[in-house]
């Protein structure tokens, strides 16, 4: 791929570097583009065959790193989320994409996991990459979000270690498979960057079932004191047909009732214990 540079294109890239931005948004910076050429989306698309910048989405576009032959999808996640949702801070990476990112799992995956609180934006791809878009309409659940850097002053939005953990309670459909999820939490309770008085708040916070799921957990990991405060203010055992999994069928056959939160078990406990012990 031809990746010579034009005095203009250079004009461009530095530009962007003055902003400390790798990406660009024709519609927020069409002003000063207009500036250095004067048809911009005509030059990006140029910039674009040339190997110089790559599309992320409509009008969205990163810098590819030069002297390096990588694709879009090969850049960090980060920077194509802050150019995907570029003036939105309604979002956060979250899910099995920010389990992987806060390291509570070892697996990797090129799909790509978003909650937002506002409209969803009709992206289905990120620079070739599948991209989950999930709604979070109640205002008493946005929480958790944390802005992180991406290079330069290009920032993006995750969720912090906490709601990543309850994330995977409340839709573990979105969270890798039992297994995965199950781990990830034993992963999280040895690491010192658990705030496991922010993780109760939350979970008393979010209450029903998802507040217990994260008390069951919780106790299962030695945390009983903390696991009785969540099911204290949630006023458990709950009612009802509350699966600890809702995601997931491990076969038929009569599950057991936990009696202090009220939940079906509907998991082997050779699996739930095996879990659990994993990273241990």
């Amino acid at each position: 791929m031809n990746r010579t540079v034009s005095p203009i294109d250079s004009r461009i890239l530095q530009a962007l570097d003055d902003r400390g931005r790798v990406f660009i948004d024709l519609k927020q910076d069409r002003d000063w583009l207009l500036d250095i050429v004067p048809d911009p989306p005509l030059h990006l698309a140029r910039m674009k065959t040339r190997g110089i910048l790559a599309s992320v989405a409509a009008g969205r576009y990163v810098v590819l790193p030069p002297g390096q032959q990588l694709t879009a999808a090969e850049l960090p996640l980060g920077v194509l989320l802050a150019a995907a949702f570029a003036g939105r801070k309604d979002y956060y990476l979250g899910y099995l994409s920010a389990m992987i990112e806060h390291r509570l799992t070892d697996e990797h995956s090129l799909d790509v996991f978003v909650a937002v609180f506002g409209t969803p934006p009709r992206i289905e791809e990120l620079a070739g990459r599948p991209l989950h878009v999930t709604r979070i309409a109640s205002r008493r659940k946005r929480f958790g979000q944390e802005r992180i850097r991406a290079v330069g002053r290009t920032f993006y939005f995750r969720s912090d270690l906490e709601r990543t953990l309850l994330d995977t309670l409340d839709r573990p459909a979105l969270s890798g498979s039992p297994e995965t999820s199950i781990r990830a939490w034993s992963r999280a309770f040895e690491s010192r960057d658990l705030d496991r008085g922010k993780l109760v708040e939350y979970a008393e916070e979010w209450g029903g079932t998802v507040a217990a799921r994260c008390a069951f957990w919780m106790r299962e990991l030695g945390e009983i004191r903390l696991a009785r405060r969540i099911l204290s203010s949630i006023g458990a055992p709950l009612t009802g047909p509350r699966l600890l999994d809702s995601a997931r069928s491990f076969g038929d056959g009569k599950w057991p009732r936990d009696r202090e939160t009220g939940l079906i078990v509907n998991v082997p406990p050779a699996n739930l214990d095996g879990w659990l012990s994993y990273s241990k």
